[in-house]
């Protein structure tokens, strides 16, 4: 061993040991990468939800170190992953669900009619929504009230339980400038229990 070259000095008269040898070396004086299976290969993973510095520590705490080789890009936010193709697999189906977008809250859309007595106004004003019209009859009932009619309406988007939402509206009856303001918080779901 020559330490200043970085060499091995082997010396023989038979060829075969000389080859051997030689063999022996090579194998010891490959990198990591060239040592393992040759169906290793690299790929690229592009993140769309998820920093790739993020990923990849997910990915070494989950496989541990070693193998596969990952490598982090956060300018391109990529992970470059060289392995098996099984080993790509796994790690496509680990990135799924870590690059996987944040869940979207539950959006409600609530329809406010704005119905008033036809008997207290003189204007013309709408009929109710047709769509409406078993509602309007239980309020005709409920409430004893004669013939309805559409003042204003208006949608109003919910973005999950627990939101306050508000809308506020103004129209005209019988000349005179009417203001309609609704504000609340959402409880319970739609079609379930408050």
């Amino acid at each position: 061993m020559e330490p200043r070259t970085n060499a091995i000095i082997v010396s023989s008269s038979d060829e075969k040991i000389l080859q051997s040898v030689e063999a022996v070396l090579l194998k010891l004086d490959q990198t990591p990468a060239a040592k393992s299976d040759k169906d290793q290969q690299p790929r690229v993973f592009h993140l769309r939800n998820t920093s790739a510095f993020e990923a990849h520590t997910s990915l070494r705490e989950l496989l541990g170190s070693g193998v596969p080789l990952i490598s982090a890009d956060q300018r391109s936010n990529t992970l470059i992953v060289n392995g098996k193709a099984a080993t790509l697999k796994l790690v496509a189906e680990i990135l799924k669900v870590i690059d996987a977008p944040p869940p979207r809250a539950e959006q409600l859309r609530v329809r406010v009619v704005w119905l008033v007595n036809a008997k207290l106004i003189r204007d013309e004003a709408s009929a109710p929504p047709k769509e409406l019209g078993k509602v309007i009859e239980e309020l005709k009932k409920t409430l004893d009230i004669g013939e309805l009619k559409l003042a204003a309406q208006t949608l109003v988007n919910i973005n999950d339980e627990g939101s306050q939402f508000s809308t506020s509206g103004s129209t005209e009856l019988d000349g005179r400038p009417i203001e309609l303001g609704i504000s609340g918080i959402v409880s319970g779901k739609p079609g379930g229990n408050p």
